[in-house]
């Protein structure tokens, strides 16, 4: 994404990311850590491929956007035990938007 002046990335505002939502000031006035997870969309999050299936041959392979979300929501949780958790306080505090 290019930038122009002191304005927001040119596409990011028509398309949606991480950057229209604010994280790093909900972040300072909460005193919250804020997890963004990217999913993909249209093709990539559709494809159905023989060598994607080989890797999960349980569910085959398709839908990858909603599966890239079911993994996000289920995410911070396990990453905050695995690496914050045992230093500060409770996974619960993370904000959990929906996609």
């Amino acid at each position: 994404m290019s930038v122009t002046g002191d304005g927001p990335p040119r596409g990011a505002v028509r398309r949606g990311s991480a950057a229209n939502h604010g994280a790093s000031r909900l972040a300072r006035a909460d005193d919250r850590v804020v997890v963004t997870a990217n999913y993909r969309l249209g093709a990539y999050g559709y494809l159905a491929r023989l060598g994607l299936t080989a890797e999960a041959p349980d569910s085959g392979s398709g839908d990858y956007g909603l599966t890239d979300q079911q993994a996000a929501r289920a995410g911070p949780g396990q990453m905050w035990r695995r690496s914050v958790g045992p230093r500060r306080t409770s996974p619960r505090a993370a904000y959990r938007p929906t996609a």
